[in-house]
C-alpha cells in the first residue's frame, strides 16, 4: 500500500516518503547502480526539456511554426521541465536513501562549508 502523499514535508520526510513508495511498488529490488542510471536518464530528459524551453537546436515540427519566438506559449515547456525535475528529485531521494545519506543533513553540512568560502562572481 502506498503511503499518503504529504501536502508539505521536510526534505527528510520526502526522503522517507520516497523510500516507502519505492518499497510499496517493489522498486527496492533494483540495485543502486540501476537507480543511478535511471537518475542520470532523468537528468538527460530534463536537459532536453530545458533545451526546448530555451529554444536551442529546435526540432522542426511543422512548417507553420511561428518565426516569432516571443509568441510561443512556454507553459507546456515549463510543465515538461517541472515533471522532469520532479523525476530527478525522486531518484535523488531514492539514491540518498539507498546509500543511507540523510540528504537534508548533508545539504546543511555542505552549505556550512560553502558559506566559509569566497566565491568569485563571473561576468
Amino acid at each position: 500500500e502506498l503511503p499518503p502523499l504529504p501536502s508539505s514535508a521536510t526534505l527528510s520526510e520526502w526522503q522517507t516518503y520516497v523510500a516507502q513508495t519505492v518499497a510499496a511498488r517493489g522498486w527496492n529490488r533494483a540495485s543502486e547502480l540501476e537507480i543511478f542510471l535511471l537518475f542520470s536518464e532523468e537528468v538527460g530528459e530534463f536537459a532536453k526539456a530545458f533545451r526546448r524551453f530555451r529554444r536551442l537546436f529546435a526540432e522542426r515540427v511543422t512548417e507553420d511554426r511561428s518565426a516569432d519566438c516571443d509568441s510561443v506559449d512556454l507553459a507546456p515547456a515549463r510543465e515538461e521541465m517541472a515533471e522532469e525535475l520532479a523525476d530527478v528529485f525522486s531518484y535523488l531521494l531514492d539514491l540518498a536513501g539507498r546509500l543511507e545519506i540523510d540528504l537534508e543533513q548533508a545539504f546543511i553540512a555542505k552549505e556550512k562549508l560553502n558559506r566559509q568560502r569566497d566565491w568569485e562572481v563571473l561576468g
